[in-house]
């Protein structure tokens, strides 16, 4: 295979040499009898690519029709001179004419086929620019010998470059050795396409580039495996940004030719069905990145009016009916995920703040009903005004449905769920919240309620949850009860819970006065303290003394020589509550303690390592956690803050930083092989990029090298304090993770234009630097390497840069000439 390859190379070497008129026929005849084994796509390739740059060379002053003409005359003349197999010839000449005819502009089509029907008629000559061209003397449609047709502008010089850039490189896949692997060669066939798609012009042309590599083997033989292939090429890095800023690269703008150009607009807008089938497709796989890559297509496309907007209309009303359950879920279980259902809920019609409401009323499935919640808290605070309204609607309608309960649990859920908005009416919710944490309401809707009371800003709700835990003691007392024990000391701790969380010193004060009353009636009540440990109390003198007090209370004694121990359990809550609290005096009280009765040290450190303090050593995190550990480290002071570490894989970069950046943390991200040794460190700064190194590049270089070219490993961050005042230099990382995204998606292509394996060699034109590069010190060095001979490695070894802007360099080399492949 690889020496029939390396003959097809030689072949179509030699036939451009030819068509320039560097080879004379008898020399080319070789090469020609060498095509002959070949498709014709393979030879009419070539001849449209010379066609198209003579146009260009021309300014457009000669019809594209007139130069195709020439160049199958050119082919032609080798039978006259009988240097072809003449049994063979006639009909590949004629499949090469249909070749040219089908790439040929429309406007011009029919003047070609007039002239084709000649094709057999005198030979004349030819020259560097191909000055005298051959032309029939009279041919139906067209002007007679020496005559020019009126200048027919037909590709920019953009569009021929693509063209050739796309030939050349199904010629080196073809030469190229076998791929070491499947998933190699999937690979390189995923990126022809891409360049056959995202350079095609017409559909016409692109159904010509899709022949080529169907008849090389490199392309699937129907649109939707065509289709699939092309989404596949796109990263898959969800990246939250804003609506005005869609994903770059040619991996999406391949996907948005090949609908674009499925035909006119009605076909293209079946077409942009299947893009928006894709996304689902797409999502349920759990690539996440990739549906809203071809989401954000979509809408683009509807915004540009490339598609129907009647039937975009209609196709985005039902389109969310084909997203899982059960992905959608998975993704709102992980915040880094909730940018891409955010563009959901605003794309789908049916997932609006209204919609889901709607279909929250009376909702029957459970797991719909975790669905319509979790899409709403997507929603954010643009759904909070709605959820109180509806609220205040079902509680104002007092309607007797016994379901009732569970539409108006779920509205309480999402009002303590949702940010509030600005200006909010805190009395407002309280009015509606605290009839639902009474007594007499199901233990679920008391604990929404409840919690809700807890977050109400200015500790508005406090009042009403230490009523809440007075009526639970007086419904211990009554006799018979109105409820039992059990149920009612779980309210109690619920109510524990929402009072030390609220924050309020006087919630505290409610809270000591019922756990330190210890009334064997009201349960475990000193084990209700223990939310105390995640906070700071230092500055609640009051809270402190009373706990230090009951520390001494509980503290073993000894009567006439022997220790009396009191109750060890109880003395553990209320080390507990004491766990978050570093204050000199909590220190030396515990200290005093444990050094009069060693045999207590256990259990002191059983207290602070079951404190809840988002503390203490972290490993093997699943991506759930990441926004609650960065959330709960807030309140441990600085040198208590531990290594947030796991596996690159499992986390993604791109996701790991998008969390970082969304709760504004400050740290040090190190990123380690699978061998633990370090290979690149990225400094924050309350979530924007202060410093970047991978090896020995840096700063804005070093974080797109970490992306073009991702390594398998583990993380590590190490939480720092935020630094004051303004710091110069930091940089978005959104905006850099969108930059990242292109680079790696162009560089993939790259790859397949440029090889690592192939040599290149200067040509002795001058290079020059294309128009988005500045440095013109990295062209001088990168020239000096690859100038005498050097591969696409050997030329990302020599310079400090990353490899995208590397290969862009010698791909500028490649097209305008002033590189060669070395042979």
């Amino acid at each position: 295979m690889r020496e029939v390859d390396a003959r097809l190379s030689e072949a179509l070497e030699d036939l451009q040499g030819y068509l320039a008129d560097a080879l004379a026929p008898l020399l080319v005849a070789d090469a020609v009898n060498t095509l002959l084994d070949y498709p014709p796509a393979v030879t009419a390739e070539q001849l449209r690519i010379w066609a198209f740059f003579q146009f260009e060379g021309r300014r457009g002053t000669t019809p594209l029709s007139d130069l195709l003409y020439h160049a199958i005359k050119k082919i032609q003349q080798l039978e006259v001179h009988h240097l072809v197999a003449e049994e063979r010839f006639g009909d590949y000449l004629g499949a090469l004419a249909g070749e040219l005819l089908a790439a040929c502009p429309p406007e011009e089509r029919e003047r070609l086929a007039g002239l084709l029907r000649h094709l057999r008629e005198s030979v004349g000559g030819a020259t560097a620019l191909v000055e005298r061209l051959h032309r029939p003397t009279a041919a139906p449609g067209g002007e007679g010998e020496g005559t020019s047709a009126a200048p027919t502008p037909v590709l920019s010089a953009a569009a021929a470059r693509d063209l050739h850039r796309f030939s050349l490189a199904l010629e080196r896949a073809l030469a190229a050795p076998a791929a070491t692997g499947a998933a190699s060669a999937e690979g390189a066939a995923q990126q022809l396409l891409v360049l056959a798609a995202a350079g095609a012009h017409t559909s016409a042309d692109l159904e010509a580039r899709l022949a080529r590599l169907r008849e090389a083997g490199f392309a699937p033989g129907d649109a939707s495996g065509l289709f699939r292939s092309l989404v596949g090429a796109i990263p898959d890095w969800a990246v939250a940004r804003p609506k005005d800023r869609v994903a770059a690269g040619g991996s999406v703008e391949a996907v948005h030719q090949a609908v674009r150009l499925a035909g006119g607009k009605e076909a293209a807008s079946e077409r942009w069905k299947e893009l928006l089938a894709a996304a689902a497709e797409q999502f349920n796989s759990r690539s996440f990145g990739r549906a809203m890559a071809l989401l954000d297509l979509a809408e683009r496309m509807v915004r540009d009016d490339e598609v129907d907007a009647r039937l975009a209309d209609i196709a985005l009303g039902h389109a969310h009916e084909a997203y899982e359950v059960a992905a959608v879920l998975q993704a709102a279980a992980e915040r880094r995920h909730w940018p891409v259902l955010r563009r959901l809920v605003e794309i789908f019609p049916g997932w609006s703040v209204r919609d889901l409401l709607d279909a929250l009323v009376f909702q029957p499935d459970a797991k719909k009903r975790r669905l319509l919640i979790a899409l709403l808290e997507v929603w954010g605070v643009a759904a909070r005004p709605e959820v109180i309204d509806r609220l205040e609607i079902s509680v104002a309608e007092r309607s007797r449905d016994p379901n009732l309960w569970w539409y108006q649990r779920n509205l309480v859920f999402l009002m303590h769920r949702l940010p509030r908005e600005e200006g909010a009416d805190a009395a407002r919710e309280l009015g509606l919240a605290a009839p639902f944490s009474s007594l007499d309401q199901h233990p679920s809707f008391q604990r929404e309620a409840i919690l809700l009371l807890a977050q109400l800003p200015g500790h508005l709700g406090v009042p009403t949850l230490a009523q809440r835990l007075a009526e639970a003691e007086h419904a211990l007392d009554l006799n018979p009860p109105v409820l039992p024990a059990d149920e009612i000391w779980k309210l109690m701790n619920h109510l524990a819970l929402a009072l030390a969380r609220s924050g309020s010193p006087a919630a505290r004060r409610v809270l000591l006065d019922h756990a330190l009353a210890r009334r064997p009636r009201d349960g475990d009540a000193l084990s209700r303290l223990r939310e105390l440990g995640r906070f700071d109390l230092s500055s609640d003198r009051e809270t402190v003394a009373r706990l230090l007090g009951a520390l001494r209370e509980l503290a073993p004694r000894k009567l006439l020589g022997f220790v009396v121990a009191r109750r060890t359990e109880e003395l553990g809550h209320v080390l507990r509550a004491l766990a978050g609290t570093p204050s000199g005096e909590v220190r030396q009280a515990i200290a005093e303690l444990v050094a009069r009765h060693p045999e207590l040290e256990p259990l002191h450190q059983e207290a602070v390592a079951a404190a809840p303090t988002g503390s203490g050593e972290l490993s093997a995190v699943a991506p759930s956690e990441v926004d609650s550990l960065v959330e709960d480290s807030g309140g441990a002071p600085a040198q208590a803050q531990a290594s947030l570490v796991g596996d690159l894989e499992v986390f993604g970069l791109a996701g790991l930083l998008q969390s970082f950046q969304q709760s504004e943390v400050s740290g040090r991200l190190v990123l380690r092989d699978p061998q633990s040794h370090p290979f690149a460190e990225i400094a924050l700064h309350s979530g924007r990029l202060a410093s970047c190194r991978a090896g020995r590049l840096v700063d804005a270089e070093a974080f797109y090298q970490l992306f073009e070219v991702p390594s398998r490993g583990t993380f590590e961050f190490v939480r720092a304090e935020a630094p004051r005042g303004t710091v110069p230099g930091l940089r978005d990382l959104v905006g850099l993770l969108l930059e990242a995204m292109r680079r790696y998606d162009e560089l993939q292509r790259l790859r397949t234009e440029i090889p690592d394996t192939l040599r290149l060699k200067a040509t002795g034109s001058r290079p020059s630097a294309p128009e988005e590069e500045h440095d013109g010190e990295l062209v001088r060095r990168l020239w000096g390497r690859v100038r005498d001979g050097a591969t696409a490695p050997d030329c990302e070894e020599a310079v400090a840069v990353d490899s995208y802007r590397v290969r862009s360099l010698l791909a500028h080399w490649l097209d305008e000439g002033a590189l060669a492949v070395a042979r």
